[in-house]
């Protein structure tokens, strides 16, 4: 996709203590919005290809998907300046200026003054701001209920433009947060519009991740590195109704394909999350502190459960379970041989990575057993693909099945 980056704007990892160990970028918070934003199409997308501006070499993408009455961002940028830069919503579809001042100011449709999102007032193009690495690499997400693909003009994103600045966002100078020179810009288009980017988005059905889950990080993080070891009742109330508010997204996701042998684990978990959520609000509602402070905690380890429903072993199991989906699920129920012919090439080769690959530290114990199941895997994909060079279907279908079964049980090991 030449230098284009997905912005796909999937949580970068969390902060020390939490499920994930990848450093996390800084979270924009979202404050639920009573009326909807509507009328919006559900699962309408619309994407913005992110250029280098100001003399920046940045590459990036942001995509928009329209989930009920949210919009969700997923964002990722590309070969821009380590560091914390501001990531705004302009007025103006018009990236044409080489400093991208054509964009116009912030999209501030209500008239209110810059701030940080979720905390009034703020501008309703107030992202926030995005950690790139020394990498160059960077990535957030948003769920945002004031916003629309297509919806009334007050609240639509399409025609906007994403800007990426040079600084970070104050959240306080008015009205620009302070944020410095414009470094990338990308127009907001539908995806099917000539310069959308749904061609290069990645096939939603095979990426382990719950958009929902992903932005329920947003009001996990304050209550569990802010609240709770403060011990701050006061806050924990007044997070409640974006609590209840994420809750309820988390309890209406569909798991992507990729994820459907979890769902049993899935819907329990979301049986208990729902379940602390009101344990919570009856905390709140009678005075017990802590009652409150007990449903926090609790609240925090059934979200971290769900996330290791979701969230793949390891990149390189990951990869496989990729390939391997699409050919148990897409080619194989179609015949189509020559499909899984050239798949089961792809998936030896990521067969090898994933043996090759360390095991995770948490697992050490069982290393022995889990390299002698991947060995297995190995050798059952190894056989697919010398099967699938011949055209026997019944024996192609056969050699499938053994490879699913035994990728089943080293999966089982990672958990």
């Amino acid at each position: 996709m030449r230098n284009r980056v997905m912005i796909v704007l999937a949580a970068v990892g969390f902060a020390a203590g939490s499920a994930f160990s990848a450093p996390r970028p800084e979270m924009v918070r979202v404050k639920p919005i009573q009326a909807p934003a509507g009328p919006g199409e559900a699962g309408k997308r619309a994407a913005a290809v992110i250029e280098g501006r100001s003399g920046s070499q940045l590459t990036g993408e942001a995509v928009f998907v329209q989930r009920g009455d949210s919009v969700s961002l997923e964002m990722k940028l590309e070969n821009a300046p380590p560091g914390t830069h501001a990531v705004h919503l302009h007025e103006k579809g018009d990236c044409s200026a080489p400093d991208a001042m054509s964009a116009g100011p912030h999209w501030n449709p209500t008239g209110q003054a810059h701030g940080k999102w979720g905390h009034s007032p703020f501008h309703r193009g107030d992202i926030g701001n995005i950690e790139v690495g020394p990498d160059g690499k960077g990535s957030t997400t948003l769920l945002a209920a004031s916003w629309s693909v297509g919806g009334k003009p007050e609240t639509d994103v399409l025609g906007r433009s994403v800007v990426v600045h040079a600084s970070a966002d104050d959240f306080v100078t008015q009205p620009t947060g302070n944020a410095g020179g414009r470094i990338g810009c990308g127009v907001v288009r539908l995806s099917q519009q000539p310069g959308g980017a749904a061609e290069v988005a990645p096939d939603q059905e095979t990426r382990a991740e719950v958009p929902a889950l992903n932005a329920f990080h947003e009001v996990i993080f304050p209550l569990w590195h802010e609240a709770w070891p403060a011990k701050n009742v006061g806050m924990m109330r007044d997070l409640l109704p974006k609590v209840q508010e994420h809750v309820r997204l988390v309890r209406e996701a569909e798991l992507p394909g990729i994820l459907r042998d979890r769902k049993g684990d899935w819907d329990r978990g979301v049986k208990a999350l729902v379940e602390t959520a009101e344990r919570y609000a009856k905390a709140a509602a009678s005075g017990d502190d802590k009652a409150l402070i007990d449903a926090v905690e609790d609240l925090h380890s059934r979200f971290e459960g769900l996330v290791r429903v979701v969230r793949p072993a390891t990149k390189e199991l990951d990869a496989y379970h990729v390939e391997l989906y699409r050919v148990y699920h897409k080619l194989m129920p179609a015949k189509d041989v020559e499909g899984v012919r050239a798949a089961s090439e792809e998936m030896v080769k990521r067969c090898g990575a994933l043996a090759a690959a360390p095991v995770p530290k948490r697992l050490a114990s069982r290393e022995a057993e889990l390299r002698a199941e991947l060995k297995d895997l190995c050798a059952a994909t190894e056989r697919l693909r010398e099967v699938a060079r011949g055209s026997d279907v019944d024996a192609v279908s056969a050699a499938v099945e053994a490879v699913h079964a035994q990728y089943q049980k080293a999966e089982k090991l990672f958990e």
